[in-house]
């Protein structure tokens, strides 16, 4: 491997709009892996930041290994909300 070389592990974030128009994204497991943007780029590059802080707060292989055995979400699916 080449000194310096980035290694990156593939995971999934959710990605949600508010009523506002605003971009949140978060890492689903990972207590306070999320962030805001005004597009999905700015809402990703601040996730960015917090990772970082979560990576040196948790330790890099700790934040790696909650990432790894997060396994609580598993998709979108229809729901039908009852109203009158």
């Amino acid at each position: 491997m080449i000194k310096g070389t980035k290694k990156f592990l593939g995971t999934n974030i959710l990605v949600e709009k508010d009523e506002d128009g605003v971009f949140i994204v978060s890492l689903p497991g990972v207590q306070g892996a999320h962030a805001d943007g005004k597009t999905i780029e700015q809402a990703i590059r601040n996730l960015n930041e917090v990772v970082a802080l979560l990576k040196e707060y948790y330790g890099e292989k700790n934040f790696l290994k909650r990432i790894k055995n997060e396994s609580r979400f598993f998709g979108v699916m229809p729901y039908d909300v009852e109203y009158a």
